[in-house]
């Protein structure tokens, strides 16, 4: 793996995690997989992750188990762990200087301005391999606006960090067995809030790879097929009308002038609309972005 490739969360959640085997060489054996990752309690870095044991005999349950970043490969198929003492659990710790207690999960954490305005959760996080600096976050505000809009990503030069005191309540990591050491914990009057606070600023970026987005990205080449379809349209109705008079001429000997002129105009008309609509159709919700943009910045239309 490159030391330039960026990892994310949401590619590495629920990965399955190896490490060699000790009696047969090239080949490894699984010890659990991927399940949360945990960040340093003060610094914009991904320290390591949650890995989920498998409960032992099929029977027996065991605790999950910390891995520390700097001690994974990712591979095809999963992540190779560095087999040393201190590539897990309180020896990771203490080799990051940090206190397990007051590691933080990001994800799914409340993302709040500076003002004290929410903008949603984290739903994914890129940071660098091996050092674990986090790159940018993802803003997530549910399925259906990631659906519409898309994502949001905040660069790490916009993000504060983690606070006590603001946004919503956060809930303990649950772990079935007890702690093996206790460790200190915040103040009582804020430990049970939290949240991830960003620059003002940041509600000024714009959203990506939503379906608003695609719809805008292709409304100028569906206008132009709007357009095209709409003078295709037109030199049939013309062309239809054409006929439908001489026809006419050939049946009754008549001559019908105005017949073909009003089923002419008739068949452009409705080609006309026609084809407005399908450029209308495309524009409608391709300016679903920007009215959303004009609405969350106060902006009169």
């Amino acid at each position: 793996m490159s030391e330039e490739a960026l990892l994310s969360i949401g590619e590495l959640l629920n990965k399955k995690v190896f490490v060699a085997h000790k009696k047969k060489e090239d080949t490894y054996r699984r010890i659990g997989k991927v399940r949360r990752f945990v960040f340093h309690p003060t610094e914009k870095r991904v320290i390591g992750f949650i890995m989920k044991r498998p409960d032992m005999a099929m029977m027996f349950h065991r605790p999950d188990q910390f891995v520390a970043i700097d001690r994974i490969e990712v591979v095809e198929g999963g992540i190779i762990v560095e087999d040393a003492p201190d590539s897990f659990d309180q020896k990771a710790c203490k080799r990051f200087g940090v206190e397990w207690a007051k590691c933080l999960l990001w994800l799914g954490m409340e993302i709040v301005t500076e003002s004290g305005e929410t903008l949603g959760r984290v739903g994914d996080v890129t940071f660098e391999p091996n050092t674990g600096r986090v790159v940018c976050l993802r803003r997530d505000e549910g399925a259906t606006a990631r659906w519409i809009l898309g994502v949001e990503e905040v660069p790490a030069s916009m993000i504060r960090g983690f606070r006590f005191g603001v946004g919503s309540q956060m809930a303990d990591y649950e772990n079935d067995e007890a702690e093996a050491e206790e460790t200190d914990t915040p103040e009582e009057e804020v430990e049970n809030f939290g949240a991830i606070v960003v620059l003002d600023s940041v509600r000024d970026l714009d959203s990506h790879g939503g379906l608003a987005e695609k719809a805008g990205a292709a409304s100028v080449r569906a206008a132009n097929k709007g357009k095209e379809a709409l003078n295709r349209a037109k030199e049939q109705g013309a062309e239809m009308a054409e006929k439908a008079k001489e026809a006419a001429r050939e049946k009754t000997g008549v001559t019908v002038e105005n017949l073909g002129e009003k089923a002419g105009d008739a068949l452009n008309k409705g080609a006309y609309a026609t084809g407005r609509q399908i450029g209308r159709a495309k524009g409608m919700f391709a300016g679903f972005m920007d009215e959303y943009r004009k609405a969350r910045n106060g902006e009169d239309e």
